[in-house]
């Protein structure tokens, strides 16, 4: 029951550190207040420092001795994160499927790699 509350906890927590620290960069409005590249270049290295730090505390707390098991693991962090994102970007700026894809999804593509990463080092 621990592992799989802490499971839930890196889930939220590997969506919800990017998603807080996005929000200062956007106007009351909405709109973005720098640079469309550099919000981007924010994101990816908030996301990425998140996902290890996370991930290498999960691996850490909990013996995960099985590779299919931490691709799990991993694909079940980026299903959570779809979801919530569902619910609090999709729907309510009904943001269109395609630039949902092109601009929030493919980065988090980039967690299956470094799950990988983060396992193999931890190993």
């Amino acid at each position: 029951m621990k592992i799989i509350l802490f499971y839930f906890l890196i889930c939220f927590a590997v969506w919800a550190i990017p998603f807080a620290i996005s929000i200062p960069f956007f106007s009351k409005e909405g709109q973005l207040t720098i640079p469309f590249f550099w919000f981007k270049f924010i994101m990816i290295v908030s996301f990425v420092s998140t996902v290890y730090f996370c991930l290498s505390r999960f691996y850490e707390s909990f013996e995960i001795n099985n590779f299919v098991l931490a691709n799990l693991l991993g694909l079940g962090i980026i299903l959570v994160s779809v979801l919530l994102d569902i619910f609090t970007i999709i729907i309510p700026t009904k943001m269109s499927l395609a630039r949902y894809f092109w601009e929030i999804f493919v980065i988090y593509l980039l967690l299956i790699p470094i799950n990988l990463l983060t396992y193999k080092s931890l190993e």
